[in-house]
């Protein structure tokens, strides 16, 4: 059951990685700790609000936040960098 806290509706990864049928490290690593899916951690626990799955759901872009691609961009960056200034140095 999810939590209700007046018009808010928050499921604990417990609950929706069984209602999901996936394991709970896996809905943590890959759309919780990744930005894919909305969350809030409270003490222990990680809670999603029910709007964050219907925005994932519904296919909506914008539930990745830039700052997830960020450091995957900076170091793309680096690495396209570094090897140009190899392949200046051949001889």
């Amino acid at each position: 059951m999810p939590k209700i806290i007046g018009d808010l509706r928050l499921y604990d990864l417990d609950e929706l990685s069984n209602l999901l049928g996936m394991h709970k490290k896996s809905l943590t690593d890959k759309y919780i700790k990744t930005g894919v899916i909305r969350a809030r951690k409270f003490g222990v626990r990680w809670y999603v609000p029910e709007d964050a799955l219907k925005e994932y759901f519904a296919g909506k872009e914008e539930t990745m936040p830039s700052l997830v691609h960020a450091p995957l961009q900076a170091a793309q960056q680096v690495a396209q960098q570094r090897r140009s200034q190899t392949i200046k140095h051949l001889p």
